[in-house]
């Protein structure tokens, strides 16, 4: 149990310290575009320390038999949202934002996993708030995270998607029409 406390609190320092970097430090773009709503980015990231420090607390504090399997699930949750997260803004390129924002010649991406699913980068933080929880057995702050963080980043995607309608128009109505926000469309012939 004491290695596994120990595991624990390196995990959560390693995920926030990414976290805050690539947030406030590696997303210094030169080319700021119209950005709508900024409120989501604090809401989201305020609620994400709370489920972070909650993860903690309640980790340390309730008395409860960590179950392996519900932490090894956890883990793996955080390592798929990290390779989600990562090759999300590697595909959107100088097109990636903290924020709701058309830069100027923004175009709509199509590749990588943006051509199967349209919001490959909220799938991931919200696989990587569950995880988080999941990996320290922390029920309640689970529980807090699906009815806090989770409707926000809805809330999100759905001021981010009427946004790019007004700018981007037919194209991404199409999109939307062709890929689904969340699972592959898998029809007979699609190769994923």
């Amino acid at each position: 149990m004491a290695y596994f406390s120990v595991l624990f609190v390196i995990v959560i320092f390693v995920i926030v310290i990414e976290r805050l970097w690539e947030t406030f430090l590696s997303n210094k773009s030169q080319d700021e575009g119209i950005i709508e709503n900024r409120w989501t980015l604090w809401g989201l990231t305020f609620t994400y320390g709370l489920i972070n420090l909650f993860s903690l607390l309640e980790y340390f504090i309730v008395n409860r038999k960590i179950d392996y399997l519900i932490s090894a699930l956890g883990f793996c949750l955080v390592a798929m949202a990290f390779w989600g997260r990562y090759y999300s803004i590697k595909s959107l390129g100088r097109f990636h934002s903290i924020n709701i924002e058309v830069k100027k010649g923004h175009l709509l991406i199509r590749n990588g996993l943006y051509r199967y699913i349209r919001h490959p980068y909220y799938l991931s933080i919200m696989f990587e708030v569950s995880g988080i929880t999941l990996f320290a057995n922390a029920f309640y702050t689970f529980c807090f995270a699906l009815v806090t963080y989770i409707p926000l980043v809805f809330i999100r995607i759905a001021l981010e998607e009427a946004m790019m309608i007004n700018n981007i128009g037919k194209d991404y109505l199409a999109y939307k029409a062709e890929v689904n926000a969340f699972f592959p469309n898998i029809k007979k012939g699609n190769k994923i």
